[in-house]
């Protein structure tokens, strides 16, 4: 019962407080910043619920500013399972990942969807790992247990390319997510969020 609990906080949290709802759609009253802090006292809400009676302070501070440091790593490129084009924003919010993978527009184009989302699904997994590391990694100095840490990392990777490949078969809207669209994989991120705390 308290995971399902802390999965919807986490789903409401990402999705929904993190896009500025019910504020509006796009952030413009509170902003990008209030926005994410609003995430990060939902994820410290999550541990709380899943941690207790065990619930350690220094951890759920840790996990405070930890949180809001992971959710700066931009993800925008590869949420859309190989149905964006790559090279029509050449920022470095939508373009840091694509470092790993250099791929032109027009050999990009000529591939086939499969291969795309291949590509955004290891370049999304690649996001998952960092933002893992950020969140689960330094809270082993004081004292968290590493095997869960590396788990939770592990969780979060495979968890955020799988979310977003999901999300574009989900075929109907609900819920403020068009279907079929990348809205749907972020619905998801929450779940994969609630059984890394689990772990960690």
């Amino acid at each position: 019962m308290r995971l399902l609990l802390a999965v919807a906080v986490l789903i409401f949290g990402y999705h929904y407080l993190r896009n500025g709802w019910p504020f509006n759609e796009k952030r413009k009253t509170i902003g990008n910043f209030v926005a994410r802090l609003m995430w990060c006292g939902t994820f410290v809400v999550a541990y709380i619920l899943l941690s207790l009676p065990n619930t350690r302070l220094d951890v759920a501070v840790a996990y405070f500013f930890l949180s809001f440091a992971a959710i700066l790593i931009p993800h925008a490129i590869a949420q859309d399972m190989g149905r964006y084009e790559k090279n029509s924003i050449p920022t470095f919010q939508n373009r840091w990942i694509s470092f790993f993978i250099k791929v032109s527009q027009e050999r990009w184009q000529g591939w086939p969807l499969w291969k795309r989302t291949a590509i955004d699904m290891l370049q999304m997994l690649v996001i998952g790992a960092a933002r893992g590391l950020c969140v689960f990694i330094p809270p082993t100095l004081l004292g968290a247990s590493i095997t869960g840490a590396a788990a939770a990392v592990a969780i979060v990777a495979c968890w955020q390319p799988l979310a977003y490949a999901i999300g574009h078969y989900i075929p109907f809207k609900g819920l403020n997510n068009a279907p079929n669209s990348s809205e749907w994989g972020e619905f998801l991120i929450g779940a994969g969020w609630a059984l890394a705390l689990v772990v960690a």
